[in-house]
């Protein structure tokens, strides 16, 4: 929980944009580090590390995991991109609860269509 947190608090905390915007999981990456460093994350080096990979890789959907800390925290993120109008697919979701409720929100929006 303590990474699924400062995932949601940081992973789009260095966008200078909200539209396209390519190098901004980078740049969270690079402020975790800064945060970890200066001792501000209270977390472990592994909860690092799986906060690191989780900003610095959200934005790439060819990029996987078997970890399911960071699977949850990609999947948390690319659930609310309906916030944005878009409609979360199921194929680029990593856990099974992620995909159910994409395919639930896919059928609401169809529904209304």
């Amino acid at each position: 929980m303590t990474v699924i947190s400062y995932f949601a608090y940081l992973h789009d905390s260095q966008r200078q944009s909200e539209d396209i915007d390519p190098n901004h999981a980078e740049r969270a990456s690079i402020y975790c580090e800064q945060l970890y460093e200066q001792e501000v994350l209270k977390i472990t080096k592994k909860q690092f590390s799986q906060l690191l990979y989780a900003c610095k890789f959200h934005s790439d959907t060819k990029v996987k995991t078997d970890d399911l800390t960071i699977a949850t925290c990609w999947d948390a993120d690319r659930l609310d991109l309906v916030r944005l109008g878009i409609t979360p697919d199921p194929f680029f979701l990593q856990t099974q609860a992620g995909k159910i409720i994409a395919s639930e929100i896919k059928k609401t929006t169809n529904n209304l269509v």
